[in-house]
Order: structure tokens, then sequence, then C-alpha cells
């Protein structure tokens, strides 16, 4: 086994260098309101944040820790902190919103929600889960219309929900 590989890591302050125009939180959250503009590394690379995304219209595929998921129009992307992601393809009419927060920054949001392990419990099973048509475009208009620190709000609520 080769000791010598490294991996590289995906993280908010990466993303901001990458991506400047996206809407920030520090290096805690970056918003992106076309999910095109997310830096895909195009080498296998380690989440050290949380990435969450909703995808519009067409369709994605991209491997998690080596098994390969598939998206559509209506499905929500979970990718937790650790996880190797890789192989990203996007369809050319793919569409979404997406963001990816800082660990601690959604420890520090998610504090005194119950059920906490619960929720990464459900991350870690159900990395990509469907939402319906009225649920998916509560949260694409709501994306548009409120505040930046109200969206994280909106999101981790939808997630836990």
């Amino acid at each position: 086994m080769n000791k010598k590989i490294r991996l590289l890591e995906v993280n908010v302050a990466q993303a901001k260098a990458v991506y400047p125009e996206g809407k920030f939180i520090d290096n805690d959250l970056i918003l992106f309101e076309d999910i095109t503009q997310v830096p895909l590394p195009t080498n296998p690379s380690r989440m050290k944040s949380l990435f969450l995304a909703l995808c519009t219209s067409g369709h994605a595929q991209y491997t998690v820790d080596t098994k390969m998921h598939e998206v559509g129009a209506g499905d929500v992307i979970i990718i937790s902190e650790e996880q190797v992601v890789a192989d990203y393809m996007l369809s050319r009419d793919c569409k979404g919103i997406a963001l990816i927060m800082s660990y601690d920054f959604f420890q520090n949001i998610v504090s005194g929600v119950h059920e906490l392990s619960a929720l990464f419990l459900f991350a870690r099973t159900h990395p990509v889960f469907h939402l319906d048509n009225n649920q998916a475009k509560g949260i694409r208009k709501t994306t548009f219309s409120i505040s930046r620190r109200r969206l994280l709000i909106l999101v981790i609520a939808s997630v836990v929900s």
C-alpha cells in the first residue's frame, strides 16, 4: 500500500478561493445558487465540511467512499465530513443549489436540536433522498428570498424534519 497518497480536502475556505462570487459567512458557509459553480475537484477529495445540495433539473452522478450515486430533479445530496468524493459528472441541463458548511458552524446551529444522532445516522444511511415538488419548490423559493443566516436554519430544519 502506498502511504504517500494524499487526498485533496474540500472546505469552505477552499471553495471561497475558487468561487469568490459565492454568498458566504466567513469560512463557515458558502451558498451556490448555481450548482454548476461548485468547485468540483478533478481528483478524489476528502470532505472537511458538510455538503448539502438540491438538484432542481437534469441529473448528476458521483461517488462517495467509492459508492456510485445518481441524482435527478428533486433529490437532496448530503455528503458528510471525512467522506471521500470523486467521479463527478453533471448533465448539461443540471441545475440546483448547494451549500458547503463547516462542521463547527453546523454544530453551533444544531446544538439545541434533539435527536442530533438520528440526523447524522440519517445522513450516513441516506446520502441522497427525494423531495416532492412542493418541498423542492419551497426550498428554492426560500433560498432567494431570505437572509443568509435564515437560509441556513431553513436548510437544517428541512433536513431534520
